[in-house]
C-alpha cells in the first residue's frame, strides 16, 4: 500500500534534489540504527515525504555528510544525520510494517500467509526496538483493524475504507504538534495524502487482486475501471489539491518546497500513470 508519494522530478531543482536523496538516505541509514537494518526493506517514498513534512513543520536544521551506502559500498552519497523527526518516521515505519503483517497473517491464503509467518518474528523485533511512541501504535492498530473489518465486510465504497486510512495518516502526520491551528492542518495534509494512497493502490491493484481473489472495493462495486478512469483521475486529483493546500499554508524552506512539488506535480503525475493503465489494460495473449 506504499509507494505513490513521489516528487516530479523535472520540475525539482537540482539542490531539492540533492537534497530529496540525502533525506532519503537518511532515513534508511536512520531505520537501520534504530529500528533493525531488515527495517530498510520498508522504506517508501510514502515515508520520505513524512519525514520532508515534519522535518519543515518542526524546522529542523539538517546536517549532510557524505556516507557509503550499504548497498552501494564503493560510492559515498550524501546523507542527512539523524534528527528527532527522521527518528519518528522510523519508529512509524516499524509499527505500520508489524501491523501489517499481523494482518497478513489473519487474513491472506497460501504462499502469501507462509511467508507472513516468516517475516513475523523479524516484524516483532523491529517494533520491539522501535521508539515507544504508544498513542501512534493504538492508532494504527485500530485503524487497521476497522479496515480489516470493512474488507471482511466486501464493502464496496473506497471512499469509506480510504476515510479511515486517511484518518490514521492524519494523525501520524499532525502528532506532537502543539499549536492547534497548525495541528489541524498538518491533520489535513495526512488524511488527503492517506485517502490518496488507498485509492491509488486500489486503482493500480485492480488487475492483480481480481486474479487472486483478493478484497478490492472497485472489484466489490463491479466498477468498469475503462470506464471510470477519468473519474477515477478526477477523484486523485482532488485528494492531491488539498495535501498541496495544507503543504502551502504549513511548509517552508528548501524541505518545504519538496512537499508542494511531491502533492502539486508528484501526485497528480502517479495519478495520470495508474488511471491511464485502466483505461487502455493490456490485453493477455
Amino acid at each position: 500500500m506504499f509507494g505513490f508519494i513521489k516528487p516530479y522530478t523535472p520540475e525539482l531543482k537540482v539542490k531539492e534534489n540533492e537534497l530529496y536523496g540525502a533525506v532519503y538516505c537518511g532515513l534508511c541509514r536512520c531505520m537501520g540504527k534504530s529500528t533493525s537494518r531488515l527495517s530498510r526493506l520498508a522504506l517508501s517514498y510514502d515515508s520520505v515525504f513524512l519525514a520532508l513534512l515534519r522535518i519543515s513543520l518542526f524546522e529542523e536544521k539538517l546536517d549532510v555528510e557524505k556516507k557509503r551506502c550499504p548497498v552501494c559500498f564503493f560510492k559515498k552519497r550524501p546523507s542527512v544525520m539523524p534528527t528527532e523527526q527522521l527518528e519518528y518516521t522510523a519508529a512509524v515505519s516499524s509499527y505500520l510494517i508489524y501491523y501489517n503483517v499481523l494482518d497478513d497473517i489473519k487474513d491472506s491464503k497460501g504462499f502469501k500467509k507462509i511467508t507472513s509467518y516468516l517475516i513475523y518474528p523479524f516484524a516483532k523485533r523491529i517494533k520491539k526496538k522501535a521508539k515507544p511512541l504508544p498513542e501512534i501504535e493504538k492508532e494504527i492498530s485500530e485503524r487497521l483493524s476497522q479496515i480489516e473489518r470493512l474488507e471482511k465486510e466486501n464493502t464496496p465504497s473506497v471512499d469509506k475504507v480510504a476515510d479511515v486510512f486517511g484518518r490514521l495518516m492524519g494523525k501520524i502526520t499532525a502528532y506532537g504538534i502543539d499549536d492547534e491551528q497548525k495541528r489541524l492542518t498538518a491533520y489535513e495534509a495526512g488524511y488527503h495524502t492517506g485517502r490518496f494512497i488507498y485509492i491509488a493502490d486500489a486503482v493500480s491493484d485492480y488487475e492483480k487482486d481480481k486474479k487472486s481473489n483478493e478484497y478490492n472495493p472497485f472489484i466489490v462495486s463491479n466498477t468498469d475501471m475503462s470506464k471510470a478512469s477519468e473519474r477515477l483521475y478526477r477523484a486523485l486529483c482532488t485528494e492531491s489539491s488539498h495535501v498541496y493546500g495544507a503543504c502551502a499554508l504549513l511548509t517552508h524552506g528548501m524541505c518545504g518546497a519538496i512537499c508542494e512539488n511531491i502533492a502539486q506535480l508528484g501526485l497528480v503525475h502517479t495519478a495520470k500513470t495508474i488511471t491511464e493503465k485502466q483505461a487502455h489494460p493490456r490485453k493477455e495473449i
